[in-house]
């Protein structure tokens, strides 16, 4: 079965208006979970080569998992997560 080579970061806003920004690694198994009522959700896939500068880590210490962005080592996933959590999922509203 080919590995799903997707890995990108997600922003979404839940219905009681907590944010989330999570990083997901590329998945190397189907996984099937209720879904939480999302008022918004925005997924920005990332290129080959680019987890490390923009995350401070590798694709390869991702693969199969997904966690908060704040959550990994690096200054850098820390500030984006800062950044990101705080943006209008609404474009026309900014």
């Amino acid at each position: 079965m080919p590995r799903e080579r997707r890995r990108g970061r997600v922003v979404r806003v839940e219905g009681n208006g907590r944010r989330n920004v999570l990083v997901v690694g590329p998945r190397v198994r189907a996984t099937y979970h209720a879904g939480k009522p999302l008022v918004s959700c925005v997924e920005v896939r990332l290129a080959p080569g680019t987890t490390l500068p923009l995350l401070g880590v590798p694709a390869v210490g991702l693969v199969g998992r997904a966690m908060n962005l704040g959550d990994l080592p690096d200054r850098k996933a820390r500030q984006l997560a800062d950044d990101l959590r705080w943006l209008d999922p609404d474009p026309e509203r900014g």
